[in-house]
């Protein structure tokens, strides 16, 4: 007896997920170290809180940038974008532990530093938005 029925469809297969998975841990480390070497810059929390505002606007342009050249060719570039700040946000947390080892009324008003960081390091999302501009010229 010969089967009438055509064969069950099969599902499409998964994406490789060490690909994305590196992509967004290179912009968690992209993100991180950003921060870490712009903003950071192994200094004291007293001699941070006396820096000029030209770190912060080299950290947004940074991040700006390597929002963008980090999206280029991502499927979810807002995704790159968001795991950027999320290394950066991760690096201060743990310099605020640091911090709070030596004197714990540093940093006492914190949640503001990490909205004002997530803010200052929101440009990653305008470097991803130009990476899908870009990629809707190229196609």
């Amino acid at each position: 007896m010969v089967n009438d029925h055509p064969p069950d469809p099969q599902p499409p297969p998964f994406p490789r997920p060490e690909r994305h998975l590196n992509r967004r841990l290179l912009a968690v480390a992209a993100g991180a170290l950003t921060y870490v070497l712009i903003l950071y810059r192994f200094q004291t929390y007293q001699e941070r809180n006396h820096m000029p505002e030209s770190p912060y606007f080299a950290f947004m342009a940074c991040m700006l940038m390597l929002g963008l050249v980090l999206s280029i060719g991502a499927e979810k570039k807002h995704l790159v974008a968001g795991f950027m700040v999320l290394g950066a946000l991760a690096s201060h947390a743990a310099v605020i532990m640091a911090d709070l080892r030596d004197d714990p009324t540093n940093h006492n008003l914190f949640p503001f530093e990490m909205a004002l960081l997530a803010a200052a390091a929101s440009p990653a999302y305008l470097g991803a938005a130009l990476a899908k501009l870009l990629a809707g010229f190229r196609s």
